[in-house]
């Protein structure tokens, strides 16, 4: 009977790191993480607790994993994984969580629980975005030569653009049509201020409003599991760079055009 009981505290054990590791591989795949980073953290808690013939397959929209929990037992598991906002708080938060298991300040329950936490932790506030998307378009807008006005209203361009945006994603629109609406939206706000006065060169005002609607995020991850082998993950990620910039082209050009037809705005 005592052995049976160690046998099955060693399955639940070895259950329970297998379930971090897919936790911690959840919450970074979903936070934007590229998958060397996925696949690495998720293999350093498997061999830090002798984790037997851990194998795992992760792709941008969900991960497949496996384990030998005993002799005659093997855990498995499909995960899917839903496109989110990149949330690099939340990333950082699982690195920390994860050296500290492996290195046995943390035991894996409350590293378990820790993650949790983590998982559950809100995005940032929705002015906050926006400010961050105004402040990335007054200085892109400075950096292509742009006038101080020009930088100064497509801060406020960018600003308003972002608050409508996230509100089209909270009313669960597609994220393409957010894109074709957002960058019509920016597009609408500068020629507006341009033709009222606020503003010296228009052109520069849409690209520096444009630029933080741009997924660079999924840019950068997509030459980096390219240049890692993950073609399939590198090719998907490049893609929706490819789709969203489309999307943006498509809103700002009906913009242009119709401007131009009302009466050469531009």
């Amino acid at each position: 009977m005592e052995q049976k009981a160690q046998v099955e505290t060693s399955q639940i054990f070895k259950t329970k790191v297998f379930e971090t590791a897919i936790l911690a591989g959840e919450i970074l795949l979903e936070s934007g993480a590229e998958i060397v980073r996925v696949e690495d953290t998720m293999r350093r808690i498997a061999r830090a607790f002798q984790l037997e013939n851990f194998d795992i397959y992760v792709l941008t929209s969900g991960l497949f994993a496996s384990a030998d929990i005993d002799d005659r037992r093997l855990n498995s598991r499909i995960k899917e994984i839903q496109a989110a906002s990149p949330h690099f708080g939340k990333i950082d938060e699982v690195n920390e969580i994860s050296r500290q298991l492996v290195s046995g300040h943390y035991t894996v329950e409350d590293a378990y629980e820790r993650m949790k936490l983590v998982k559950r932790m809100p995005s940032y506030p929705v002015f906050v975005h926006a400010f961050g998307a105004g402040l990335g378009a007054i200085c892109f807008c400075y950096l292509l030569d742009g006038s101080p006005r020009d930088s100064l209203f497509s801060f406020l361009a960018g600003f308003l653009m972002w608050i409508l945006v996230v509100y089209f994603r909270k009313w669960g629109m597609k994220r393409t049509l957010c894109n074709v609406l957002g960058s019509a939206i920016a597009c609408s706000l500068c020629i507006v201020f341009h033709s009222i006065g606020f503003g010296d060169s228009v052109d520069k005002m849409i690209i520096g409003t444009l630029i933080p609607l741009i997924p660079g995020v999924s840019f950068v991850n997509g030459i980096r599991d390219l240049s890692d082998n993950n073609f399939l993950s590198g090719m998907v990620r490049l893609l929706d760079v490819a789709v969203a910039t489309t999307c943006m082209a498509i809103g700002s050009g009906v913009v242009i055009e119709f401007a131009n037809r009302l009466g050469g705005l531009l």
